[in-house]
């Protein structure tokens, strides 16, 4: 599925749910729906979640044979594009982590989670470094660039956290 039909679907869920809660919602106190609040907490448990190498796409002079030939990149650069439930103090690192186990995909990291200095080496088999010296995996929530680490960030309903394979760190 390419990345346009992910978007849409994304956005189709989060527009259900925007108008699921808004209809819920009432001046009447006296008439409270149980199901209004449900539906608050199934969004504020839940996070879009994406990760892609669009940056080699979009520049396959930099994708060695080796990484082509691994037939790893998907043609629209999406690995993984879904809005996706968490649990309490689940970090963005660890819903990296349940992800791959769920698709099938393996990571490679160094440090842990339960120490917060997790660090990831590869995705599917995408390593930092094999597009130059200065590319690598880069994660950023809501479009921004966090000061702490994916195994320190703790997820909060309505994120949009994004991993990206950058070409060059300085220039994500």
């Amino acid at each position: 599925m390419n990345f346009k039909k992910n978007l849409i679907i994304v956005i189709s869920i989060l527009i259900i749910c925007l108008s699921l809660v808004s209809c819920g919602t009432t001046n009447n106190n006296t008439n409270k729906d149980n199901s209004s609040n449900s539906t608050n907490d199934a969004m504020s448990k839940s996070v879009i979640y994406s990760i892609n190498v669009k940056q080699l796409v979009e520049h396959p002079d930099l994708v060695s044979e080796a990484l082509k030939n691994a037939n790893v990149i998907p043609s629209d650069g999406v690995i993984f594009a879904s809005l996706i439930e968490f649990t309490d103090k689940q970090t963005a690192f660890d819903l990296l982590v349940d992800i791959s186990k769920k698709e099938k995909f393996p990571i490679d990291f160094s440090g842990s989670s339960a120490n917060g200095d997790a660090f990831i080496k590869s995705i599917k088999g995408i390593e930092n470094k094999s597009a130059g010296d200065l590319s690598g995996w880069m994660y950023f929530v809501n479009g921004e660039m966090p000061t702490i680490g994916a195994a320190k960030y703790e997820l909060k309903g309505g994120d949009t956290i994004e991993w990206k394979f950058v070409t060059d760190y300085n220039n994500p």
